[in-house]
């Protein structure tokens, strides 16, 4: 028998905020170095509307990309189901003076008006 949908979202925040601590180590999830955060805004730059743009970062974990978004003049919100990462994205933003709204949300119920 299948596990309610709320013990499911239960289960993964909890393996989220486990996760959280050492996530931005790993390959590919946190951005190590200027060529790498230039690369990246390249291709946004590529692919984003120029102008005042407001971007909802769905499983915005850590805030990564949520804070190269901040960076190139977006209003960006960030949600996640994981109270831990939400906590690392913070406290990323906070450390470098951005003001990016987190939230704690669930992409298959966004908490944003469309």
């Amino acid at each position: 028998m299948p596990l309610p949908d709320a013990q499911v979202k239960e289960a993964i925040a909890r393996k989220w905020d486990e996760s959280s601590q050492t996530y931005d180590d790993h390959a590919g999830h946190g951005i190590k170095s200027d060529e790498e955060r230039e690369a990246w805004k390249s291709v946004f730059k590529k692919v984003m509307p120029a102008g005042a743009v407001e971007i909802l970062d769905v499983g915005c974990g850590t805030g990564e990309i949520s804070l190269l978004l901040a960076e190139m003049g977006f209003k960006v919100t960030g949600i996640d189901l994981s109270d831990k990462m939400l906590e690392k994205a913070r406290s990323k933003a906070a450390a470098r003076g951005m003001e990016i709204r987190y939230e704690k949300g669930d992409a298959e119920s966004l908490p944003v008006d469309s």
